[in-house]
């Protein structure tokens, strides 16, 4: 491997990191030509190795700016102080913030309108009160160390020199809190295009998670920094890795409503069915009176071949017919219904690691795509709650479920391709480098469903996708997808999914007593 390059600044932040790269060609000018791996430390001088860079240029001019930052976060629906204009009747205290991360300790609570001229600050953000907070550090869309702030008891004859508060090093799994902050910790770095960073949370008053900064040049910490770097020199060395042949698992949930064919009325599948199972329901109630549940689900067995796991899916369907026999129960998939009801494709991964590479590439090359055939308007509704980028859940065995595409059931060609491209994906993410939503406005474009900005774009992810080896074993499966979208044709989402499945569908007829 050829010696990677740290870019660093000159002040002290950057240079104090210099010790822990051992090995690396640490400098803060960027060299002629960069021919190896690049780690970049707050430096946004000169091109990205396109082979490999961590915290790429762009993403790092977007979080240096912290009121940026807040913006991308807001986009995204994750809870983050507000930015503000201080008046007289605005509600104090407010946070006097500075713009690059290094100056977050420079941070003060102000607590009238008349301190705003006596502080000097870039900007100015809501003040949150808060029943816990966290501090974590990210890297490779993982928290690897994770700090809660606890009191401290000391000696009263001391109080005035030692800190009422201070952070501990605590499991990333030891409650549900911890669990929710280290998955928005991850999420938050991710749609920032970052690899790493350290990121600090907060629970508020609300039992709420939120984000209160994201600092991509963290000062060193004794037990931190050395496992970052540990972590960075083995991401290096397994850049190239690739996952065996057949060893990537797929599995997957997708959701679909129930209608009444007679009178357009929702019909809930807990009047037939049971929760888990093959063919069951999801956990989410309406108006979560844990009675009424709207959302039927399938749940395939996994497997290594999207063509079988899409024949599972078949025969699961053809299994829910025996439990729902109904002709005028019609099964609608899609992004939403009754414009209340989001429906989802979750696509499930094991096998393969999560990872900033991975994560990106599913945002690119397979929300992207897939974000093409849907039903525009549908889909633009639907992420207004969920279905944002990036939006991943990991999973008990081991693996992570990918939750950002809309329920892809509209018919067996669509659901197949779409499987046929999750793998392809999972394969060749380590190629396929492409990052649109590296832009604030892309990413934007996205959640407003501005479909003439990607279908320029798409050529790109398109060919970018045929040069792997994965694609030729799945050309025929995946040609429906740049055949629509050349005809800018989209899916029906208001079509009953078992004539497109070509289910054997009984004459009887549901009457609600």
């Amino acid at each position: 491997m050829q010696k990677p390059v740290l870019l660093h600044c000159e002040d002290n932040s950057g240079s104090s990191w210099k010790k822990y790269f051992a090995g690396f060609n640490c400098q803060t000018a960027p060299p002629h030509e960069i021919t190896g791996p690049l780690v970049r430390w707050g430096n946004i001088q000169g091109t990205d190795n396109r082979d490999l860079t961590l915290n790429r240029k762009e993403s790092l001019v977007n979080a240096l700016n912290r009121e940026k930052a807040l913006q991308f976060l807001r986009l995204n629906r994750i809870r983050q102080p507000k930015i503000t204009v201080p008046t007289p009747s605005s509600p104090y205290p407010l946070v006097a913030r500075h713009l690059h991360p290094r100056e977050s300790n420079r941070d003060r609570i102000i607590y009238s309108y008349a301190e705003v001229a006596r502080i000097k600050a870039d900007f100015f953000v809501q003040y949150i009160p808060t029943l816990r907070d966290y501090k974590a550090w990210v890297f490779d869309a993982k928290v690897f160390y994770l700090e809660k702030k606890v009191p401290v008891v000391s000696n009263t004859s001391l109080w005035l020199s030692t800190p009422s508060e201070q952070y501990e090093p605590v499991p990333v799994n030891l409650d549900s809190d911890t669990e929710k902050a280290c998955l928005l910790a991850v999420k938050a770095t991710h749609l920032l295009g970052l690899d790493f960073a350290k990121v600090r949370l907060c629970v508020d008053m609300k039992n709420r998670p939120v984000v209160l900064d994201v600092n991509p040049v963290p000062n060193p910490h004794p037990e931190a920094s050395p496992k970052l770097v540990q972590l960075i020199k083995k991401r290096l060395l397994a850049r190239q890795h690739r996952p065996a042949s057949g060893k990537i698992w797929l599995g997957a949930d997708p959701e679909f409503i129930l209608r009444n064919k007679d009178n357009g009325n929702l019909i809930y599948p807990s009047h037939f069915i049971q929760k888990d199972g093959l063919f069951g329901y999801d956990e989410r109630s309406e108006r979560r009176e844990g009675r009424l549940y709207p959302l039927a689900e399938i749940r395939p067995t996994p497997d290594t071949c999207p063509l079988r796991l899409t024949e599972k899916i078949r025969h699961s369907l053809q299994y829910g017919v025996t439990r729902i026999p109904y002709k005028n129960v019609e099964w609608l998939a899609g992004s939403i219904h009754y414009n209340r009801y989001q429906i989802g494709g979750h696509i499930h991964f094991s096998g393969v690691e999560l990872s900033s590479a991975l994560l990106r590439a599913l945002d690119n090359y397979l929300a992207i795509p897939v974000s093409l055939i849907e039903d525009r308007e549908a889909a633009v509704k639907r992420r207004k709650q969920y279905g944002g980028l990036g939006n991943i859940r990991n999973k008990p065995h081991g693996g992570f479920e990918y939750r950002t595409l809309g329920s892809w059931l509209v018919s067996p060609e669509i659901t197949r391709a779409t499987l046929c491209l999750a793998l392809l994906v999972a394969y060749e993410h380590h190629s396929l480098k492409r990052d649109f939503f590296q832009s604030y406005e892309m990413q934007r474009a996205f959640y407003k469903g501005q479909s003439e900005k990607f279908y320029e774009l798409f050529p790109l992810l398109w060919e970018d996708i045929k040069q792997t080896h994965t694609y030729w074993k799945y050309e025929k499966e995946l040609q429906i997808i740049p055949d629509m979208i050349s005809r800018r044709e989209t899916w029906d989402e208001q079509q009953d999914i078992r004539m497109k499945w070509r289910l054997e569908i009984p004459g009887m007829s549901w009457f609600k007593s």
